[in-house]
């Protein structure tokens, strides 16, 4: 069997670091600027520790790595991107870009297994062999999004890419077609499948549609959706994933806590085989690393 683990290394200019206009609450996130300097300067710092850790585990399972940068590849989708909707912002594209390097791999490798940049494996484990490839894996969160389920929806006032808003807007995706929208929030720092089942996504298909259904949910002046709630939709690609699973009725399954286990505060889990490391805090996993970047 063919395998591949690949994962994105995009160094965002400064100037693209805080781009707003795709939603109407972006604009007034004083905080958004500020976190995602602190992501372009920790991963900075940290790029080669994560690298060779994700390098040295695609060895281990005999696994063929490649991790993609700001190359020639990269830039033809960023402008493809902006052609479909000029206000999509490069935070967006590169995660829409690992859906479409996804796609593309499967023609080549029977099976495929993406990690985010800030994913630190810790485990011999092999990935593929411990799970069904007839599936596409991914992390389900709907642990986080239950508040948001019995909120006052006119009274929101959550970040746009808080799991519960993601909720919302797959939601609204699955309601617009007439589908149950009852939907998985999915983190997908960590996707998994064989080829047959990340073709049936068939995301670049799908992508232009998925953003043209979300433009006119954000536009709708007839929408059910409270103001506070509809000024948040977006086009994160989370929520088209977890529309699209739906929709086009692929088989899936949620990766198990110890593949895809969020780094707490205290240090790393050591019964986790995955850490995704959201919060960026790498020193706690390498505190030698000498870090001058920005801090919140």
């Amino acid at each position: 069997m063919k395998k591949l683990i690949y994962s994105i290394y995009i160094d965002i200019p400064e100037h693209l670091l805080d781009e707003t206009g795709y939603s109407v609450h972006a604009r007034t996130n004083k905080h958004r600027g500020e976190r995602a300097g602190e992501t372009k300067d920790k991963l900075a710092a940290y790029k080669n520790k994560l690298m060779w850790q994700q390098k040295l585990y695609a060895d281990t399972v005999d696994a063929d790595y490649k991790l993609y940068h700001f190359d020639k590849e990269f830039v033809d989708y960023y402008r493809y991107c902006k052609k479909v909707y000029d206000n999509l912002p490069m935070y967006h594209i590169i995660n829409y870009y690992k859906h479409h390097l996804m796609l593309k791999n499967s023609y080549t490798y029977d099976a495929v297994y993406y990690i985010d940049i800030d994913v630190i494996p810790q485990t011999e484990c092999d990935v593929f062999e411990e799970h069904d490839l007839k599936y596409f894996y991914a992390m389900n969160n709907n642990d986080l999004a239950e508040w948001g389920k019995k909120h006052d929806l006119t009274r929101y006032n959550s970040c746009d890419r808080n799991p519960v808003i993601k909720y919302w807007n797959a939601y609204a995706l699955l309601l617009e077609h007439g589908l149950d929208p009852e939907n998985n929030v999915i983190n997908t720092g960590t996707m998994l499948g064989g080829s047959h089942a990340i073709q049936k996504l068939a995301w670049d298909d799908y992508f232009e549609y998925c953003v043209e259904v979300m433009r006119e949910l954000q536009t709708d002046k007839k929408s059910m959706f409270p103001q506070a709630l509809q000024e948040r939709f977006a086009f994160d690609n989370e929520s088209m994933f977890s529309f699209l699973i739906n929709f086009l009725n692929v088989p899936y399954k949620t990766f198990e806590d110890e593949w895809h286990h969020r780094l707490p505060d205290t240090g790393p889990d050591k019964d986790a085989k995955m850490i995704h490391a959201i919060s960026k805090k790498f020193e706690l996993i390498w505190p030698n690393v000498e870090y001058e970047g920005r801090a919140l």
